[in-house]
């Protein structure tokens, strides 16, 4: 069962439960039906979607899919994402168990992604321009890559909380948060080096599951 989702995009809050709903000027409505959304990403021209299929609404609310399995024929592809970001050059990234996965042309496309770490179980992605592409993973914390090179990771051994991540989130100062089952981790860059702090309940939170945070 996924867990609800909240995103802004275009002056309008949207929310995934097994619907995905717009609330604009306090009116809520439903835009799809029946299909629980496993994430949402948000950049300056649209709201990525992932359900069976990738989904993209632009600022007109104009509903595009993108990918549907059923209908790739390919020995790439891939379902079940559980990630999905547009990076700085356009191209689609997606993640799912099996890893990073690149969409090109409405089909799934592993080229240059040699990396074993690109291969480890994604579940989720964000941008900064900080730390460029972000990948939470389940097990093995989080990396930072560009293009199809890994830049750095980030562990237990390094002050994470924990390798199995549920979510990130990048607030308004380009800081990074990470939510885990054993606390919050905020993550800043300074001068190429990371500053990584830790919150649990020794610091006032009521419980050590973190599943998202919002700002």
């Amino acid at each position: 069962r996924n867990k609800t989702k909240l995103t802004c995009f275009n002056s309008t809050v949207f929310i995934s439960t097994n619907h995905l709903y717009q609330l604009k000027e306090g009116k809520l409505t439903k835009i799809l039906l029946g299909q629980w959304i496993r994430n949402m990403n948000v950049n300056s021209k649209e709201l990525l979607i992932t359900t069976t299929n990738v989904t993209s609404i632009n600022k007109k609310n104009d509903l595009s899919i993108l990918y549907i399995p059923f209908f790739d024929n390919t020995n790439n592809k891939e379902s079940k994402f559980e990630a999905l970001l547009r990076n700085e050059n356009g191209t689609i990234l997606l993640g799912n168990e099996n890893g990073l996965h690149k969409l090109e042309n409405r089909k799934i496309n592993h080229n240059s992604l040699d990396n074993p770490l690109f291969k480890v179980g994604i579940i989720d992605l964000k941008y900064s321009n900080s730390f460029k592409n972000i990948a939470a993973t389940r097990g093995k914390g989080i990396y930072f890559f560009k293009d199809s090179i890994i830049i750095d990771s980030i562990r237990t051994e390094d002050g994470l909380l924990s390798n199995d991540i549920n979510s990130l989130y990048v607030d308004s100062k380009d800081r990074l948060w990470v939510c885990s089952n054993k606390g919050l981790n905020l993550i800043t860059k300074l001068k190429g080096k990371y500053k990584i702090e830790q919150f649990t309940t020794k610091n006032g939170l009521i419980s050590n599951e973190i599943n998202e945070v919002y700002e």
